[in-house]
Protein backbone atom coordinates (compact mmCIF):
# COMPACT_ATOMS: atom_id res chain seq x y z
CA UNK A 1 0.00 0.00 0.00
CA UNK A 2 1.02 3.17 -0.43
CA UNK A 3 -0.28 6.87 -0.45
CA UNK A 4 0.89 11.03 0.23
CA UNK A 5 2.06 12.38 3.21
CA UNK A 6 1.71 15.67 4.03
CA UNK A 7 4.61 16.25 6.46
CA UNK A 8 4.34 19.67 8.69
CA UNK A 9 8.37 19.35 10.33
CA UNK A 10 9.98 23.37 11.42
CA UNK A 11 13.41 21.46 11.52
CA UNK A 12 13.91 19.44 8.48
CA UNK A 13 16.52 19.08 5.70
CA UNK A 14 20.36 18.95 5.51
CA UNK A 15 21.98 21.34 8.29
CA UNK A 16 19.01 20.98 10.15
CA UNK A 17 19.17 20.78 14.03
CA UNK A 18 18.59 17.35 15.70
CA UNK A 19 15.42 17.90 16.13
CA UNK A 20 14.64 16.96 12.25
CA UNK A 21 17.14 13.72 12.11
CA UNK A 22 13.79 11.26 12.73
CA UNK A 23 11.88 12.77 9.44
CA UNK A 24 14.96 13.34 7.66
CA UNK A 25 15.33 9.26 7.53
CA UNK A 26 11.58 8.72 7.64
CA UNK A 27 10.62 10.86 4.94
CA UNK A 28 13.59 9.14 2.78
CA UNK A 29 12.74 5.09 3.91
CA UNK A 30 8.69 5.87 2.79
CA UNK A 31 9.77 7.18 -0.24
CA UNK A 32 11.55 4.06 -1.33
CA UNK A 33 8.07 2.09 0.03
CA UNK A 34 6.20 3.92 -2.86
CA UNK A 35 4.72 6.85 -0.20
CA UNK A 36 4.82 10.54 -2.20
CA UNK A 37 5.92 12.75 0.66
CA UNK A 38 5.44 16.32 0.70
CA UNK A 39 7.38 18.50 3.46
CA UNK A 40 6.34 22.43 4.74
CA UNK A 41 9.06 22.96 6.65
CA UNK A 42 11.07 26.25 8.03
CA UNK A 43 12.97 28.00 4.96
CA UNK A 44 16.69 27.70 5.40
CA UNK A 45 19.27 30.45 3.75
CA UNK A 46 19.04 30.03 -0.03
CA UNK A 47 15.85 27.92 0.34
CA UNK A 48 12.95 30.12 -0.76
CA UNK A 49 11.23 27.59 -3.37
CA UNK A 50 10.18 24.02 -3.31
CA UNK A 51 13.27 21.80 -3.27
CA UNK A 52 13.85 17.72 -3.73
CA UNK A 53 15.49 16.88 -0.57
CA UNK A 54 15.10 12.76 -1.49
CA UNK A 55 14.06 11.05 -4.66
CA UNK A 56 10.45 10.95 -3.69
CA UNK A 57 10.64 13.77 -1.35
CA UNK A 58 9.70 17.25 -1.90
CA UNK A 59 10.18 20.58 0.70
CA UNK A 60 8.29 23.68 0.60
CA UNK A 61 10.03 25.86 2.55
CA UNK A 62 7.71 28.53 4.66
CA UNK A 63 9.69 31.69 6.17
CA UNK A 64 10.18 32.49 9.15
CA UNK A 65 8.15 35.12 11.09
CA UNK A 66 11.13 38.26 11.28
CA UNK A 67 9.07 38.94 14.94
CA UNK A 68 10.93 35.00 15.76
CA UNK A 69 14.10 36.54 15.61
CA UNK A 70 13.41 39.84 17.37
CA UNK A 71 12.14 38.38 20.34
CA UNK A 72 14.91 35.89 21.08
CA UNK A 73 17.84 38.91 20.60
CA UNK A 74 15.46 41.41 22.48
CA UNK A 75 15.12 38.64 25.22
CA UNK A 76 19.17 37.82 24.55
CA UNK A 77 20.21 41.60 24.95
CA UNK A 78 18.17 42.31 27.99
CA UNK A 79 19.40 39.30 30.03
CA UNK A 80 22.88 40.29 29.23
CA UNK A 81 21.79 43.33 30.97
CA UNK A 82 20.49 41.86 33.83
CA UNK A 83 22.96 38.43 34.48
CA UNK A 84 25.93 39.57 32.47
CA UNK A 85 27.12 37.71 28.93
CA UNK A 86 26.82 34.23 30.30
CA UNK A 87 30.32 32.77 29.99
CA UNK A 88 31.07 31.89 33.64
CA UNK A 89 33.87 32.81 35.98
CA UNK A 90 37.17 32.54 34.27
CA UNK A 91 39.49 30.01 34.33
CA UNK A 92 41.41 29.25 38.07
CA UNK A 93 44.94 30.73 37.54
CA UNK A 94 48.09 29.03 38.34
CA UNK A 95 48.22 29.84 42.01
CA UNK A 96 44.81 28.05 42.57
CA UNK A 97 45.99 24.29 42.29
CA UNK A 98 44.27 23.58 45.53
CA UNK A 99 40.84 24.80 44.88
CA UNK A 100 38.39 22.40 46.01
CA UNK A 101 34.67 22.40 44.41
CA UNK A 102 32.32 21.10 46.99
CA UNK A 103 30.12 17.98 44.95
CA UNK A 104 27.04 19.41 43.18
CA UNK A 105 28.23 22.65 43.53
CA UNK A 106 26.70 25.66 41.20
CA UNK A 107 26.66 29.18 41.53
CA UNK A 108 23.92 30.84 43.42
CA UNK A 109 22.15 32.95 40.51
CA UNK A 110 22.33 36.73 41.07
CA UNK A 111 18.54 38.92 41.60
CA UNK A 112 18.89 39.74 38.04
CA UNK A 113 19.23 36.48 37.00
CA UNK A 114 15.86 35.86 39.23
CA UNK A 115 14.10 38.55 37.93
CA UNK A 116 14.71 37.42 34.49
CA UNK A 117 13.36 34.05 35.04
CA UNK A 118 10.36 35.30 36.98
CA UNK A 119 9.54 37.98 34.77
CA UNK A 120 11.40 38.05 31.11
CA UNK A 121 10.89 34.54 30.95
CA UNK A 122 7.04 34.93 30.47
CA UNK A 123 7.73 38.03 27.97
CA UNK A 124 9.95 35.59 25.82
CA UNK A 125 7.35 32.82 26.21
CA UNK A 126 4.48 35.76 24.59
CA UNK A 127 7.12 36.39 21.75
CA UNK A 128 8.04 33.17 20.87
CA UNK A 129 4.31 31.94 21.00
CA UNK A 130 3.08 34.68 18.45
CA UNK A 131 6.22 33.19 16.56
CA UNK A 132 5.58 29.79 16.15
CA UNK A 133 2.05 29.99 15.77
CA UNK A 134 2.83 32.19 13.09
CA UNK A 135 4.85 29.89 10.95
CA UNK A 136 2.37 27.60 11.73
CA UNK A 137 -0.59 29.62 10.36
CA UNK A 138 2.07 30.21 6.78
CA UNK A 139 2.85 26.11 6.86
CA UNK A 140 -0.89 25.69 7.00
CA UNK A 141 -1.64 28.12 3.81
CA UNK A 142 1.27 26.57 2.07
CA UNK A 143 -0.26 22.85 2.85
CA UNK A 144 -3.39 23.73 1.41
CA UNK A 145 -2.08 25.26 -1.25
CA UNK A 146 0.04 22.16 -2.17
CA UNK A 147 -3.08 19.93 -1.62
CA UNK A 148 -4.86 21.74 -4.60
CA UNK A 149 -2.49 19.89 -7.05
CA UNK A 150 -1.08 16.99 -4.84
CA UNK A 151 -4.05 15.78 -2.89
CA UNK A 152 -2.61 14.53 0.73
CA UNK A 153 -4.15 11.21 2.25
CA UNK A 154 -2.36 11.81 5.59
CA UNK A 155 -1.49 15.02 7.04
CA UNK A 156 1.18 14.54 9.94
CA UNK A 157 2.73 17.41 12.20
CA UNK A 158 6.34 16.75 14.22
CA UNK A 159 7.17 18.87 16.97
CA UNK A 160 9.15 20.44 18.40
CA UNK A 161 8.23 23.73 18.15
CA UNK A 162 4.69 22.28 19.42
CA UNK A 163 2.31 24.97 18.52
CA UNK A 164 3.09 23.77 14.81
CA UNK A 165 0.53 21.03 15.49
CA UNK A 166 -2.13 23.95 15.22
CA UNK A 167 -1.45 23.32 11.70
CA UNK A 168 -2.34 19.82 11.76
CA UNK A 169 -5.38 20.74 13.01
CA UNK A 170 -6.22 23.77 10.38
CA UNK A 171 -4.95 21.37 7.93
CA UNK A 172 -7.01 18.60 8.97
CA UNK A 173 -10.15 20.35 8.94
CA UNK A 174 -9.55 22.25 5.91
CA UNK A 175 -8.90 19.03 3.95
CA UNK A 176 -10.62 16.38 5.76
CA UNK A 177 -7.86 14.17 6.09
CA UNK A 178 -6.08 12.22 9.01
CA UNK A 179 -4.03 13.82 11.32
CA UNK A 180 -1.19 11.85 13.01
CA UNK A 181 0.89 13.95 15.37
CA UNK A 182 3.85 13.06 16.07
CA UNK A 183 5.89 14.53 19.60
CA UNK A 184 9.60 13.95 19.33
CA UNK A 185 9.19 15.41 22.84
CA UNK A 186 6.24 15.64 25.57
CA UNK A 187 4.47 18.77 25.59
CA UNK A 188 2.52 19.82 28.86
CA UNK A 189 1.27 16.34 29.49
CA UNK A 190 3.47 14.77 32.18
CA UNK A 191 6.75 16.48 31.85
CA UNK A 192 6.39 20.15 29.94
CA UNK A 193 10.16 21.07 28.46
CA UNK A 194 12.68 23.08 30.26
CA UNK A 195 11.19 25.94 27.97
CA UNK A 196 7.79 25.25 29.31
CA UNK A 197 8.28 26.57 32.48
CA UNK A 198 6.16 29.77 32.19
CA UNK A 199 2.74 30.40 33.06
CA UNK A 200 2.29 31.25 29.35
CA UNK A 201 3.90 28.21 28.10
CA UNK A 202 1.80 26.13 30.43
CA UNK A 203 -1.65 28.00 29.94
CA UNK A 204 -1.30 28.46 26.01
CA UNK A 205 0.24 24.77 25.66
CA UNK A 206 -2.62 23.10 27.18
CA UNK A 207 -5.07 25.30 25.31
CA UNK A 208 -3.14 24.15 21.97
CA UNK A 209 -2.56 20.82 23.37
CA UNK A 210 -6.80 20.14 23.84
CA UNK A 211 -6.52 21.06 20.23
CA UNK A 212 -4.23 18.30 18.93
CA UNK A 213 -5.48 15.69 21.11
CA UNK A 214 -9.36 16.35 20.57
CA UNK A 215 -8.65 16.53 16.62
CA UNK A 216 -5.56 13.74 15.49
CA UNK A 217 -6.30 10.58 14.07
CA UNK A 218 -3.35 9.31 15.95
CA UNK A 219 -0.90 10.92 18.82
CA UNK A 220 3.01 9.00 18.34
CA UNK A 221 4.91 9.36 20.84
CA UNK A 222 8.66 8.21 20.74
CA UNK A 223 8.80 6.34 24.33
CA UNK A 224 6.06 4.53 26.03
CA UNK A 225 6.54 6.43 29.00
CA UNK A 226 5.67 9.27 27.10
CA UNK A 227 2.65 7.47 25.03
CA UNK A 228 1.21 6.36 29.04
CA UNK A 229 1.95 10.18 30.35
CA UNK A 230 -0.63 11.62 27.68
CA UNK A 231 -3.12 8.87 27.98
CA UNK A 232 -2.84 9.62 31.35
CA UNK A 233 -3.51 12.91 31.15
CA UNK A 234 -6.38 12.39 28.36
CA UNK A 235 -8.19 9.12 28.36
CA UNK A 236 -9.42 9.63 24.59
CA UNK A 237 -6.12 8.86 23.67
CA UNK A 238 -6.33 5.41 24.66
CA UNK A 239 -7.48 3.89 21.57
CA UNK A 240 -5.18 6.50 19.16
CA UNK A 241 -1.92 6.56 20.61
CA UNK A 242 1.19 4.99 19.33
CA UNK A 243 4.98 4.53 20.15
CA UNK A 244 7.79 5.35 17.63
CA UNK A 245 11.06 5.34 19.25
CA UNK A 246 13.60 7.35 18.04
CA UNK A 247 17.06 5.98 16.68
CA UNK A 248 20.06 6.60 14.54
CA UNK A 249 21.18 6.50 10.74
CA UNK A 250 23.81 3.99 10.94
CA UNK A 251 27.25 5.34 9.42
CA UNK A 252 29.11 3.30 7.20
CA UNK A 253 32.31 2.55 9.22
CA UNK A 254 32.51 3.14 12.39
CA UNK A 255 36.23 2.81 14.62
CA UNK A 256 37.11 1.27 17.61
CA UNK A 257 38.17 3.14 20.84
CA UNK A 258 41.25 4.50 20.88
CA UNK A 259 43.90 1.86 22.12
CA UNK A 260 46.42 4.11 23.51
CA UNK A 261 44.64 6.28 25.86
CA UNK A 262 41.18 4.94 27.88
CA UNK A 263 39.02 8.19 26.86
CA UNK A 264 35.77 9.10 29.29
CA UNK A 265 33.40 11.36 26.78
CA UNK A 266 30.85 13.22 27.44
CA UNK A 267 29.48 14.84 24.28
CA UNK A 268 26.55 17.58 23.89
CA UNK A 269 25.33 20.63 26.78
CA UNK A 270 26.08 19.73 30.01
CA UNK A 271 22.46 21.62 31.65
CA UNK A 272 22.32 22.08 35.09
CA UNK A 273 20.73 19.29 36.17
CA UNK A 274 23.38 17.64 34.83
CA UNK A 275 25.64 17.08 38.09
CA UNK A 276 29.48 15.96 36.65
CA UNK A 277 30.47 15.17 40.07
CA UNK A 278 29.44 11.22 40.18
CA UNK A 279 31.04 10.99 37.08
CA UNK A 280 34.28 12.65 37.74
CA UNK A 281 34.65 11.03 41.45
CA UNK A 282 34.33 7.87 39.68
CA UNK A 283 36.89 8.33 37.52
CA UNK A 284 39.04 9.66 40.02
CA UNK A 285 38.72 6.49 42.25
CA UNK A 286 39.85 4.34 38.95
CA UNK A 287 42.40 6.17 38.74
CA UNK A 288 44.07 5.02 42.07
CA UNK A 289 42.38 1.84 41.63
CA UNK A 290 43.78 0.43 38.33
CA UNK A 291 47.06 2.77 38.96
CA UNK A 292 45.66 4.41 35.17
CA UNK A 293 48.11 6.74 33.85
CA UNK A 294 46.20 6.35 30.11
CA UNK A 295 43.31 8.63 30.96
CA UNK A 296 41.62 11.26 29.32
CA UNK A 297 38.01 12.32 30.78
CA UNK A 298 36.99 14.17 28.08
CA UNK A 299 33.87 17.51 27.43
CA UNK A 300 32.91 18.39 24.21
CA UNK A 301 30.08 20.62 23.49
CA UNK A 302 29.54 22.65 26.77
CA UNK A 303 30.14 25.80 28.38
CA UNK A 304 33.45 25.82 30.10
CA UNK A 305 31.86 27.03 33.54
CA UNK A 306 28.16 24.73 33.51
CA UNK A 307 26.32 25.49 36.38
CA UNK A 308 28.59 28.57 37.00
CA UNK A 309 31.45 26.02 38.67
CA UNK A 310 34.58 25.97 36.16
CA UNK A 311 35.25 22.47 34.94
CA UNK A 312 38.76 22.84 34.88
CA UNK A 313 38.31 23.76 38.87
CA UNK A 314 35.95 20.50 39.14
CA UNK A 315 38.73 18.46 37.79
CA UNK A 316 42.11 20.12 39.61
CA UNK A 317 39.45 19.51 42.81
CA UNK A 318 39.24 15.50 41.69
CA UNK A 319 43.03 15.51 40.24
CA UNK A 320 42.02 15.10 37.21
CA UNK A 321 44.05 17.89 35.71
CA UNK A 322 46.56 16.61 33.76
CA UNK A 323 44.31 13.93 32.46
CA UNK A 324 41.29 16.78 31.21
CA UNK A 325 39.80 17.82 27.58
CA UNK A 326 37.65 20.71 26.68
CA UNK A 327 36.34 21.38 23.46
CA UNK A 328 33.05 23.42 23.28
CA UNK A 329 31.03 23.64 19.98
CA UNK A 330 32.49 21.12 16.96
CA UNK A 331 31.18 20.10 14.11
CA UNK A 332 28.48 17.32 14.41
CA UNK A 333 30.86 14.93 12.45
CA UNK A 334 33.70 15.76 15.17
CA UNK A 335 31.53 14.86 17.85
CA UNK A 336 30.66 12.02 16.35
CA UNK A 337 34.36 10.66 16.61
CA UNK A 338 35.22 11.77 19.87
CA UNK A 339 32.03 9.53 20.81
CA UNK A 340 33.91 6.73 18.62
CA UNK A 341 37.41 7.17 20.13
CA UNK A 342 36.07 6.61 23.74
CA UNK A 343 35.82 3.04 25.74
CA UNK A 344 33.01 4.78 27.95
CA UNK A 345 30.23 7.00 26.85
CA UNK A 346 28.67 8.83 29.16
CA UNK A 347 24.81 9.70 28.82
CA UNK A 348 23.24 12.05 31.61
CA UNK A 349 19.16 11.26 31.50
CA UNK A 350 16.58 14.19 32.06
CA UNK A 351 15.07 14.91 35.64
CA UNK A 352 11.74 13.52 34.04
CA UNK A 353 11.16 9.98 32.97
CA UNK A 354 9.61 10.29 30.05
CA UNK A 355 12.54 10.70 27.33
CA UNK A 356 15.55 9.18 26.15
CA UNK A 357 18.39 11.61 25.63
CA UNK A 358 19.52 11.78 21.54
CA UNK A 359 23.29 11.57 22.52
CA UNK A 360 22.30 7.69 23.88
CA UNK A 361 21.24 6.71 19.84
CA UNK A 362 24.80 8.41 18.89
CA UNK A 363 26.55 6.17 21.00
CA UNK A 364 24.10 2.99 20.52
CA UNK A 365 26.31 2.20 16.89
CA UNK A 366 29.73 2.81 18.32
CA UNK A 367 31.71 0.09 20.03
CA UNK A 368 32.63 1.86 23.73
CA UNK A 369 30.96 0.87 26.40
CA UNK A 370 28.07 3.33 27.90
CA UNK A 371 27.95 4.78 31.39
CA UNK A 372 24.46 5.79 31.82
CA UNK A 373 23.87 8.14 34.96
CA UNK A 374 20.03 8.96 35.84
CA UNK A 375 16.78 7.33 36.89
CA UNK A 376 17.07 3.17 37.38
CA UNK A 377 13.30 3.27 36.39
CA UNK A 378 12.76 5.66 33.40
CA UNK A 379 12.39 5.71 29.48
CA UNK A 380 16.37 5.29 29.25
CA UNK A 381 16.71 2.09 31.32
CA UNK A 382 13.78 0.69 29.19
CA UNK A 383 15.98 1.45 26.47
CA UNK A 384 19.32 0.57 28.17
CA UNK A 385 18.25 -2.65 29.00
CA UNK A 386 17.82 -3.76 25.14
CA UNK A 387 21.34 -3.27 25.08
CA UNK A 388 22.34 -5.31 28.03
CA UNK A 389 23.10 -1.50 29.90
CA UNK A 390 21.56 -0.10 33.32
CA UNK A 391 21.07 2.96 34.50
CA UNK A 392 23.29 3.96 37.22
CA UNK A 393 21.74 6.39 40.11
CA UNK A 394 23.92 9.34 40.52
CA UNK A 395 24.58 8.25 44.36
CA UNK A 396 25.63 4.83 43.79
CA UNK A 397 29.11 5.12 43.67
CA UNK A 398 29.35 1.09 43.20
CA UNK A 399 27.06 1.01 39.79
CA UNK A 400 29.13 3.62 38.24
CA UNK A 401 32.53 1.96 39.60
CA UNK A 402 31.06 -1.78 38.03
CA UNK A 403 30.75 0.14 34.39
CA UNK A 404 33.93 1.63 34.84
CA UNK A 405 35.73 -1.43 35.86
CA UNK A 406 34.12 -3.36 32.65
CA UNK A 407 35.06 -0.74 30.04
CA UNK A 408 38.28 -0.95 31.51
CA UNK A 409 39.05 -4.46 31.21
CA UNK A 410 37.71 -4.65 27.90
CA UNK A 411 39.91 -1.88 26.41
CA UNK A 412 42.87 -3.50 28.03
CA UNK A 413 41.72 -6.80 26.35
CA UNK A 414 40.35 -4.84 23.32
CA UNK A 415 37.77 -6.90 23.08
CA UNK A 416 35.30 -4.94 20.76
CA UNK A 417 33.47 -7.99 18.56
CA UNK A 418 30.50 -5.66 18.06
CA UNK A 419 29.44 -2.12 18.94
CA UNK A 420 26.50 -1.67 21.48
CA UNK A 421 23.33 -2.13 19.68
CA UNK A 422 24.94 -5.78 17.67
CA UNK A 423 21.42 -6.33 16.62
CA UNK A 424 20.51 -2.82 15.18
CA UNK A 425 17.73 -2.46 17.55
CA UNK A 426 17.25 1.27 17.04
CA UNK A 427 18.63 1.95 13.80
CA UNK A 428 16.29 4.05 11.53
CA UNK A 429 15.50 1.48 9.03
CA UNK A 430 13.38 -0.05 12.34
CA UNK A 431 11.68 2.74 13.39
CA UNK A 432 10.51 4.20 9.51
CA UNK A 433 9.62 0.72 9.19
CA UNK A 434 7.15 1.01 12.31
CA UNK A 435 6.01 4.68 11.06
CA UNK A 436 4.80 3.32 8.03
CA UNK A 437 3.07 -0.08 9.82
CA UNK A 438 1.32 3.06 11.27
CA UNK A 439 0.48 5.51 8.24
CA UNK A 440 -0.71 2.41 6.20
CA UNK A 441 -3.14 1.82 9.21
CA UNK A 442 -4.47 5.14 8.73
CA UNK A 443 -8.14 5.23 7.70
CA UNK A 444 -8.48 7.04 4.29
CA UNK A 445 -9.19 10.71 3.17
CA UNK A 446 -12.84 12.08 3.82
CA UNK A 447 -13.22 9.59 7.12
CA UNK A 448 -15.66 11.60 9.43
CA UNK A 449 -13.41 14.05 11.35
CA UNK A 450 -12.98 13.91 15.49
CA UNK A 451 -15.41 16.16 17.15
CA UNK A 452 -13.76 18.58 19.50
CA UNK A 453 -14.64 18.24 22.92
CA UNK A 454 -15.86 22.08 23.57
CA UNK A 455 -18.51 21.44 20.65
CA UNK A 456 -16.36 24.21 18.38
CA UNK A 457 -14.61 24.18 14.47
CA UNK A 458 -12.08 25.31 13.02
CA UNK A 459 -11.85 25.93 9.64
CA UNK A 460 -8.65 27.31 7.25
CA UNK A 461 -10.67 29.37 4.28
CA UNK A 462 -9.12 31.11 1.70
CA UNK A 463 -5.81 30.09 4.01
CA UNK A 464 -6.81 31.81 7.15
CA UNK A 465 -7.77 29.68 10.56
CA UNK A 466 -10.79 30.49 12.33
CA UNK A 467 -11.18 33.50 14.52
CA UNK A 468 -14.13 32.84 16.17
CA UNK A 469 -13.98 31.86 19.99
CA UNK A 470 -12.58 29.42 19.57
CA UNK A 471 -8.93 28.35 21.07
CA UNK A 472 -7.78 28.75 17.77
CA UNK A 473 -8.52 32.54 17.90
CA UNK A 474 -6.75 33.22 21.67
CA UNK A 475 -3.50 32.08 20.22
CA UNK A 476 -2.52 35.34 18.69
CA UNK A 477 -0.49 35.90 15.71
Amino acid sequence: MSGRLLLVSYHFGPGCDTGGFRWNAMTAHLAQAGWEVEVISAARAGADRPYEFAPGVRVTPVGVPTWLGDAVRSAGQFRRRLVGDGSGPAEPGPDSGSQTVPAGAKARPSLGARLYTAVMGNVDAAGRWSAELGWARRAARAGVAVARSRAPTVVAVSSPPHPTHMAGVWLAEALGVPYLADFRDPWVFGEPDSVQDTLIDLRRGALAQRRCFDTATLAVFNTTWAAAAAVAHDRSLASRSATVPNGYDPRTEIGHPDPDLFRVAFVGWLYDFMDPEPLLAGCARLRHRAGLDRLRVEFVGTDSAPGGVSLLARMRAHGLEPYFEHHRRVPRKQALLTQERAAVQVVFDYPGPLRVPMKFYDAAQNYGDLLLIGRSNSALADAAVQLGYGVCPPGDPVAIDAVLDRALARWRARDYPHPVDREGLFARRRTSARMLELLEGMPGPGAPARERSDGGSGSLRAGHPARSGDASSQQGD
